[in-house]
């Protein structure tokens, strides 16, 4: 793991700000950290980037989400929602939105029985042969 200067970090950490926000350009710009490393820094810097639960590296508030999962709903395009909160992709906006209905019906479902022995095989009801 390399190590950083506390200057390299100090400008890491300007540049995500001059980016509005956004990790990946400050990334791309100064071609060094590692996202994770650079959201480390971000969360001792500042304790409103500190992850309460979730995904480790996101960085989003609740109220954009929900914002965005109300537009969603309301039949505005991911990738218009996206653009307009300042959201890396339609994707993002499309799992908040997937994630705010709630587990899916098949996640409820216990397991999966076996089938029980039957007379009927498989390939019954095929016309051909059985080569």
């Amino acid at each position: 793991m390399p190590s950083y200067a506390e200057e390299q970090k100090r400008r890491a950490v300007e540049t995500v700000e001059e980016c509005g926000g956004s990790v990946t350009r400050a990334m791309r710009r100064l071609g060094y950290p590692t996202r994770q490393t650079l959201y480390h820094w971000l969360n001792r810097r500042d304790a409103s980037h500190e992850r309460k639960s979730g995904r480790p590296w996101s960085h989003h508030d609740p109220a954009p989400k929900a914002q965005a999962v109300a537009f969603v709903r309301s039949g505005m395009a991911g990738k218009d929602v996206a653009e307009m909160l300042g959201v890396s992709s339609a994707a993002v906006v499309y799992n908040w939105a997937r994630a705010a209905e709630g587990p899916s019906p098949a996640a409820d479902r216990g397991p999966i029985e076996p089938m029980g022995d039957s007379e009927d095989r498989a390939y019954d009801g095929f016309e051909g042969s059985l080569e």
